[in-house]
């Protein structure tokens, strides 16, 4: 689990109205939760290969009503030192996602997508890809 706070697409998520920011522990832990059900959302940061983050850039990247049909059965497999790094956060219930692609360019992770945020059905398909 990575640190919310760290994330790149942290201002994206503190300014989206659909999610609440509130400090624990004397502002040491910061917990972002989804409003609607009240769900925390936990964030993670996932390498990948050049295949697998080609791929993910194509479904992300995609029209939303053929989101469902682009991503099919499609797995990324994570793996270390990648040429790709996916930010994700997502709430429990998994009726949240916020997604960042970037791709490793020039001795740095660069956003190849904006931040793509996915809620109801949309999010529950792009969180079974992440599981």
């Amino acid at each position: 689990m990575a640190n919310i706070k760290n994330l790149q697409m942290w201002d994206d998520i503190c300014n989206d109205s659909r999610i609440r920011v509130r400090s624990e522990f004397f502002g040491i832990r910061t917990i972002a939760i989804y409003v609607p059900p009240q769900s925390v959302v936990d964030a993670e940061t996932i390498e990948y290969t050049q295949k697998d983050g080609d791929r993910l850039l194509r479904i992300l990247t995609a029209p939303r009503e053929e989101l469902i049909k682009t991503i099919g059965d499609f797995r990324p497999e994570p793996t270390q030192n990648g040429n790709y790094l996916l930010e994700i956060a997502r709430s429990r219930n998994s009726q949240f996602a916020a997604l960042l692609l970037m791709q490793y360019k020039q001795l740095r992770y660069e956003a190849v997508t904006p931040t793509l945020v996915f809620e109801g059905e949309e999010a529950q398909v792009v969180c079974q890809m992440f599981q």
